[in-house]
């Protein structure tokens, strides 16, 4: 078993399926600007893994059941823009957007690009970037791109990112191999 924990300062109470989680791995945990908690249910290395989005409203979780596609996603990472809006990026469909209307993908730039998103980290010019299974990407006009000079961090999947206070991004990764 598994969940989400929130501590109080006192106590620890503990949010598992029982409370509407989708699943008891939770892979990514998320303040937004409203004060919404969020977390991400998935599993890093199993493509199969059943899980979902969810966020706290203060009494109780809520499943984003209206994200469509999404439901059931196996979920590795969560972002928020500089619009206030949600990303969710998962194993097996890529990174997506959710809004009041749903959840959207967003497409590569070009095919090929890896539905595996490991992480992601908005930077201080307020673009996303995406940590792939397959190097770096980046949210540029609603698509997503190859981040240029990349090339080095192929066959790595993109595991953590981080922008420093001088603007540079900071990755964590592993290398690993396509099956």
């Amino acid at each position: 078993g598994g969940g989400l924990v929130r501590y109080d300062g006192r106590e620890f109470t503990c949010f598992t399926v029982e409370d509407g989680l989708s699943g008891w791995k939770i892979t990514a945990v998320l303040t937004d600007t409203r004060g919404r908690i969020w977390c991400a249910v998935g599993d890093l290395y199993d493509p199969s893994y059943r899980g979902g989005v969810h966020y706290f409203d203060g009494r109780c979780l809520v499943s984003c059941q209206g994200a469509g596609e999404l439901v059931g996603a196996n979920v590795l990472s969560l972002a928020e823009d500089s619009d206030g809006v949600i990303w969710a990026g998962t194993h097996g469909r890529g990174a997506w957007q959710l809004a009041n209307a749903g959840a959207r993908r967003v497409t590569p730039e070009r095919g090929g690009m890896e539905d595996e998103v490991w992480s992601m980290a908005l930077d201080s010019t307020g673009r996303m970037w995406l940590g792939t299974g397959s190097g770096v990407a980046r949210a540029v006009d609603g698509r997503l791109e190859s981040v240029p000079g990349t090339g080095a961090m192929e066959g790595v999947a993109v595991l953590a990112m981080h922008e420093d206070d001088q603007g540079r991004m900071w990755l964590g990764y592993e290398r690993w191999r396509h099956q």
